[in-house]
């Protein structure tokens, strides 16, 4: 994975990994997951994306986290999602791949105890592969 820079993440959207069984992968490039169905989320201002690599026993590491507020909750269930994540600038990543290990999702609803509290669904999206977050082409 090159160096990248995301700026203002506009756009989250989850996808069914089903979707994803005939994307390519191209090396140092980036990934082409064809026509997918996207699950637009409600997210409310912009969102943040932090990718950190470190070195294991098997190579190097990406770790993916990506925070969201969104105005309604968030239900996974038991689904399997990976997610796209679009800037300002009109560019898409995928966060996620179509086979295993899948990204982590927690949510968290606050409902506040004053008027002037923040409410809403706090999503963290976490994703760590040998790939990293990945541009969309395509």
């Amino acid at each position: 994975m090159g160096i990248q820079t995301l700026i203002f993440i506009n756009a989250v959207s989850a996808v069914e990994i089903s979707q994803l069984s005939g994307m390519v992968l191209i090396p140092g490039i980036g990934v082409n997951i064809g026509n997918v169905v996207e699950e637009i989320l409600p997210i409310v201002g912009l969102s943040t994306v932090v990718i950190s690599s470190a070195i294991d026993h098997k190579g190097r590491v990406y770790k993916t986290t990506v925070n969201a507020k969104l105005c309604n909750h968030f239900a996974v269930a038991d689904r399997k999602l990976a997610f796209i994540v679009r800037t300002a600038g009109h560019m898409a990543y995928l966060v996620g791949s179509s086979s295993a290990p899948y990204p982590t999702i927690n949510t968290t609803d606050s409902f506040p105890g004053t008027a002037t509290g923040e409410s809403g669904c706090d999503l963290t999206i976490e994703y760590t592969d040998i790939h990293g977050i990945l541009p969309i082409i395509g």
